[in-house]
């Protein structure tokens, strides 16, 4: 299938924007490959004034085959089955894009704009740790390996160019009310909520002294692992109180603090690679007796 056919305009932001994606075959990955090749011999014998047709006759050839795949596999046009190209961004960062599924409107996805195959490995990790030791504060995640090409158009006498690409996506679900951006200073002042982040953002500060107490057993320095989230102005404080209007009015407007009427939600994780350091600690906070200190805790500074 010719990518112009279901072309997405550049300048169109607000849409999904992963365009044409497959699951890449063996067969498929080599003749990506070998199109690549014959792009890069046919760049070299240009130099030289070499000639290219036989060149361009193989180029045309792959193009034929690699549609013809895409024709066979349409079925998996995408690994996300509920995903569409029409998708809306609802939302944009330094890092990452999120769209909203037009088909489920339970979840929300965000496509990290760089990669590394660490990353989704930081991703899971991280993400057992904080759901494990911050329970519901923590919205119900997955994470997965993005691996999809497309072809690109250059302004040059050679029309396409394969390009490979991969992503980390993280699923996660919709959280049913509003972020604290949205919110009016009203909604912002509402008791009920400000005590619930008080003590969301309390359980998150005593996991960050816990986490260091961890290192500190382990003989690894604290830059070896942080459990930080992105909270914005919350993210490095050690307090937040429901009485601190200043605060409240001028600086609580996290994009990445949510209400969803019952509890408060952190939504975002930061990203960062994984390492065997990390794998130390990880394997040292699932472990029970380090979960009994963590409740016990809990108990000590009376949070549910």
């Amino acid at each position: 299938m010719d990518r112009n056919s279901t072309k997405i305009p550049w300048t169109d932001l607000n849409k999904y924007t992963m365009w044409v994606n497959y699951i890449r075959s063996t067969e498929l990955n080599e003749l990506v490959d070998y199109y690549n090749s014959l792009v890069i011999n046919i760049l070299e014998k240009k130099k030289t004034g070499e000639s290219i047709e036989t060149d361009l006759f193989e180029i045309e050839k792959i193009k034929a085959k690699i549609s013809s795949l895409q024709a066979e596999k349409l079925e998996q046009k995408n690994v996300i089955k509920i995903s569409r190209l029409d998708d809306k961004r609802i939302w944009f960062g330094q890092d990452s894009n999120v769209y909203e599924f037009s088909l489920n409107t339970g979840y929300v996805y965000k496509e990290g704009k760089e990669w590394n195959p660490k990353n989704i490995e930081y991703l899971k990790k991280k993400y057992k740790i904080l759901k494990k030791y911050l329970w519901d504060v923590i919205p119900k995640s997955y994470f997965i390996y993005w691996e999809g090409y497309s072809s690109l158009e250059k302004k040059r006498w050679l029309k396409n160019w394969w390009y490979i690409w991969e992503k980390a996506i993280t699923i996660q679900r919709r959280v049913k009310w509003k972020d604290v951006s949205k919110m009016s200073f009203k909604e912002r002042k509402n008791q009920e909520f400000l005590y619930k982040l008080e003590e969301s953002h309390k359980k998150y500060v005593l996991l960050k002294f816990f986490l260091t107490a961890i290192l500190k057993d382990l003989g690894l320095d604290k830059k070896t692992m942080d459990l930080q989230l992105d909270l914005w102005r919350l993210s490095n404080r050690d307090n937040f109180h429901h009485d601190d209007t200043d605060f409240i009015e001028k600086e609580l407007k996290s994009p990445n603090i949510m209400r969803d009427w019952k509890s408060v939600k952190f939504i975002d994780f930061w990203f960062w690679e994984w390492s065997d350091d990390k794998e130390l600690v990880f394997d040292e906070l699932m472990k029970d007796e380090n979960y009994t200190k963590w409740l016990s805790i809990l108990k000590w500074y009376w949070i549910n």
